[in-house]
């Protein structure tokens, strides 16, 4: 039972340790909403460069 603690002390100290270095720059940011249609044209991912497709065409679509 001790070993379970003890491992668990560790672990969550180490998590601490990450997010505190890997959050620093988002300290004091505002968070603002955005509508769900917003955040999901955001993070939706483009189809792939077609093989027929230049490159100046697929940037222009990205």
């Amino acid at each position: 039972m001790n070993n379970k603690i003890f491992i668990l002390a560790l672990l969550s100290s180490h998590s601490a340790v990450f997010a505190s270095s890997q959050c620093s720059n988002f300290t004091g940011e505002i968070v603002q909403k955005v509508s769900f249609s917003e955040a999901y044209n955001a993070v939706t991912p483009h189809a792939p460069k077609d093989e027929f497709e230049t490159t100046e065409q697929y940037n222009s679509r990205s």
